[in-house]
Protein backbone atom coordinates (compact mmCIF):
# COMPACT_ATOMS: atom_id res chain seq x y z
CA UNK A 1 0.00 0.00 0.00
CA UNK A 2 0.71 3.57 -0.62
CA UNK A 3 1.61 5.40 2.61
CA UNK A 4 0.55 9.08 3.38
CA UNK A 5 4.24 9.97 3.32
CA UNK A 6 4.78 9.67 -0.74
CA UNK A 7 1.96 12.09 -1.66
CA UNK A 8 3.85 15.45 -1.10
CA UNK A 9 6.74 14.69 -3.82
CA UNK A 10 3.88 13.16 -5.81
CA UNK A 11 3.66 14.32 -9.34
CA UNK A 12 0.12 15.83 -10.15
CA UNK A 13 -1.60 15.57 -13.73
CA UNK A 14 -5.03 16.66 -15.01
CA UNK A 15 -6.45 14.42 -17.00
CA UNK A 16 -9.40 13.11 -19.55
CA UNK A 17 -10.56 9.87 -18.39
CA UNK A 18 -12.69 7.96 -20.28
CA UNK A 19 -13.94 3.88 -19.24
CA UNK A 20 -13.67 0.82 -21.03
CA UNK A 21 -14.79 -2.86 -20.92
CA UNK A 22 -12.62 -5.75 -20.63
CA UNK A 23 -14.65 -6.83 -23.70
CA UNK A 24 -15.85 -5.64 -27.09
CA UNK A 25 -16.45 -6.81 -30.70
CA UNK A 26 -13.17 -7.28 -32.07
CA UNK A 27 -9.67 -7.57 -30.28
CA UNK A 28 -10.95 -7.87 -27.04
CA UNK A 29 -9.44 -10.30 -24.82
CA UNK A 30 -9.77 -9.99 -20.83
CA UNK A 31 -6.16 -9.67 -20.17
CA UNK A 32 -4.61 -6.77 -19.54
CA UNK A 33 -1.07 -5.25 -21.47
CA UNK A 34 0.60 -6.50 -18.18
CA UNK A 35 -0.92 -9.92 -18.48
CA UNK A 36 -3.20 -9.10 -15.40
CA UNK A 37 -6.69 -11.28 -16.43
CA UNK A 38 -9.66 -8.90 -15.72
CA UNK A 39 -12.44 -11.12 -17.14
CA UNK A 40 -14.31 -11.24 -14.20
CA UNK A 41 -12.98 -7.88 -12.20
CA UNK A 42 -12.10 -4.29 -12.26
CA UNK A 43 -9.90 -4.68 -9.42
CA UNK A 44 -6.21 -5.38 -9.19
CA UNK A 45 -4.90 -5.77 -5.79
CA UNK A 46 -7.56 -3.69 -4.76
CA UNK A 47 -6.65 -1.36 -7.04
CA UNK A 48 -9.10 -0.02 -9.91
CA UNK A 49 -7.22 -0.52 -12.85
CA UNK A 50 -6.71 1.80 -15.65
CA UNK A 51 -4.85 1.96 -19.03
CA UNK A 52 -2.55 4.54 -19.69
CA UNK A 53 0.08 5.78 -21.71
CA UNK A 54 3.52 4.81 -20.75
CA UNK A 55 5.01 7.68 -21.84
CA UNK A 56 2.98 9.80 -19.30
CA UNK A 57 2.22 7.40 -16.51
CA UNK A 58 4.76 4.17 -16.76
CA UNK A 59 3.10 0.88 -16.11
CA UNK A 60 2.57 -0.48 -12.64
CA UNK A 61 2.31 3.04 -10.89
CA UNK A 62 -0.08 3.55 -8.47
CA UNK A 63 -2.31 6.78 -8.79
CA UNK A 64 -4.83 8.89 -7.23
CA UNK A 65 -8.01 9.42 -9.39
CA UNK A 66 -10.40 12.47 -8.12
CA UNK A 67 -13.82 12.84 -10.36
CA UNK A 68 -16.00 15.36 -8.97
CA UNK A 69 -18.17 11.64 -7.44
CA UNK A 70 -15.18 10.26 -5.92
CA UNK A 71 -11.47 9.53 -5.49
CA UNK A 72 -10.27 5.93 -6.11
CA UNK A 73 -6.60 4.55 -6.10
CA UNK A 74 -5.47 2.59 -9.46
CA UNK A 75 -2.90 0.50 -10.98
CA UNK A 76 -1.81 1.54 -14.20
CA UNK A 77 -1.67 -2.25 -15.84
CA UNK A 78 -3.03 -1.86 -19.25
CA UNK A 79 -2.35 0.71 -22.23
CA UNK A 80 -4.69 0.91 -25.65
CA UNK A 81 -4.36 2.22 -29.31
CA UNK A 82 -6.94 5.31 -28.58
CA UNK A 83 -4.54 6.37 -25.09
CA UNK A 84 -2.28 8.96 -25.84
CA UNK A 85 -0.84 11.60 -24.31
CA UNK A 86 -2.76 13.45 -21.04
CA UNK A 87 -6.14 10.02 -20.99
CA UNK A 88 -6.24 7.42 -18.83
CA UNK A 89 -8.95 4.88 -19.41
CA UNK A 90 -10.98 3.24 -16.84
CA UNK A 91 -12.39 -0.38 -16.40
CA UNK A 92 -15.32 -0.79 -15.96
CA UNK A 93 -18.36 -3.35 -15.47
CA UNK A 94 -20.09 -3.15 -18.66
CA UNK A 95 -20.81 -0.65 -21.44
CA UNK A 96 -23.24 1.08 -19.38
CA UNK A 97 -21.40 2.38 -17.24
CA UNK A 98 -18.68 3.24 -19.64
CA UNK A 99 -21.33 5.34 -21.34
CA UNK A 100 -22.37 7.17 -18.14
CA UNK A 101 -19.03 7.76 -17.12
CA UNK A 102 -18.39 9.56 -20.70
CA UNK A 103 -15.22 11.82 -20.63
CA UNK A 104 -14.16 13.33 -17.75
CA UNK A 105 -11.57 15.54 -16.54
CA UNK A 106 -10.10 14.69 -13.35
CA UNK A 107 -6.94 15.00 -10.98
CA UNK A 108 -4.52 12.35 -11.21
CA UNK A 109 -1.75 12.14 -8.53
CA UNK A 110 0.95 9.34 -9.27
CA UNK A 111 1.45 8.08 -5.71
CA UNK A 112 3.97 5.46 -6.74
CA UNK A 113 5.81 5.63 -9.89
CA UNK A 114 6.22 2.33 -12.10
CA UNK A 115 8.61 0.70 -12.78
CA UNK A 116 7.42 0.72 -16.78
CA UNK A 117 7.95 -2.29 -19.06
CA UNK A 118 5.73 -5.46 -18.67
Amino acid sequence: MVSRGEESSARKLYVEMTSYTAFCDTGCTGVTALGVNVKNTIHYQGYRVIAVDPKVIPLHSIVRVETKNEVFLAYAADTGGAIKGSIIDLLVENKTVAKRNGRQLVTLTVMREGKGGK
